[in-house]
């Protein structure tokens, strides 16, 4: 009996993974599929991934990525970054989204923007 769920992380523009996770909730190894959501990612990114039958959850960009609520400067790109991640929670219908709270400013900050 499986008691533990296996999942793929995959970025949103990794088209060559489509058929392999395909393949692989088809086969019964896949339960789900964490995205993560690019800055840059697009309305076509989104469209390639709703043809799969695969849950999802999805991974909203970091610091790295440019997100960074902790730092009130950030405010306006990170509302442009989570739009983007709210079509993709609405067309993929994902079941969660990680957030990282960012760095190099405060806690409160981050709450605030959350």
């Amino acid at each position: 009996m499986k008691t533990f769920k296996i999942g793929l992380k995959i970025w949103s523009s990794n088209k060559d993974y489509l058929d392999p996770a395909k393949n692989l909730k088809e086969e019964g190894f896949l339960d789900y599929i964490e995205l993560f959501v690019e800055p840059d990612a697009s309305v076509d990114h989104l469209a390639m991934w709703k043809g799969l039958d695969v849950p999802f959850l999805l991974h909203a960009p970091h610091f790295y990525a440019g997100l960074n609520f902790a730092d009130k400067a950030y405010e306006q790109q990170n509302r442009t970054l989570i739009n983007t991640v709210g079509l993709f929670e609405k067309g993929l219908r994902a079941q969660r989204i990680i957030f990282h709270p960012g760095t190099s400013g405060t806690v409160e900050e981050a709450v605030r923007q959350i």
